[in-house]
């Protein structure tokens, strides 16, 4: 059964509303709550709804790699799961962790930025060729700063 949550990331993904680094923290996201959600009572079951999800998000998913890293994430944790005889409470558990290892961006680009604010002299230009939310939010910061021209 297809989880509203996946329908929606779908629909954005078509819509082009994500990219690259958002895309595959709102897949883990999603992918998550398809499994904590799930009905299933063993491992066996959590898997094919879960396959049945991945399916339905792969038809709208643009070759960006956060988003697929993302989906083999969660595979790998099921398949963990599996290796190690894990009952299905342990498994929520695992991909509750899984979400919050993944790194805050916002904490990110801060970090990087007051990094980059120490080593970057004033005035200097930049030129980059990416649609990265990270390197557009350090690039703003380090101009509100006072460190880049516009």
């Amino acid at each position: 059964m297809l989880h509203m949550d996946v329908v929606q990331l779908s629909d954005r993904f078509k819509r082009l509303e994500l990219h690259a680094a958002h895309g595959g923290r709102e897949t883990l996201r999603a992918l998550e709550k398809v499994l904590i959600d799930s009905q299933s009572t063993d491992v066996f079951g959590m898997i094919e709804v879960l396959q049945e999800n991945i399916r339905y998000l792969l038809s709208s998913l643009p070759p960006y790699a956060p988003p697929l890293s993302s989906i083999n994430r969660v595979l790998l944790c099921l398949e963990d799961a599996l290796a190690n005889g894990d009952n299905i409470k342990e498994i929520k558990f695992k991909l509750r962790e899984l979400s919050e290892e993944t790194a805050n961006p916002i904490a990110n680009r801060e970090t990087i930025a007051k990094h980059l604010v120490k080593i970057i002299p004033p005035g200097t230009i930049v030129y980059t060729h990416t649609l990265s939310e990270t390197v557009l939010a350090v690039l703003i910061e380090l101009h509100r700063t006072s460190k880049l021209n516009s």
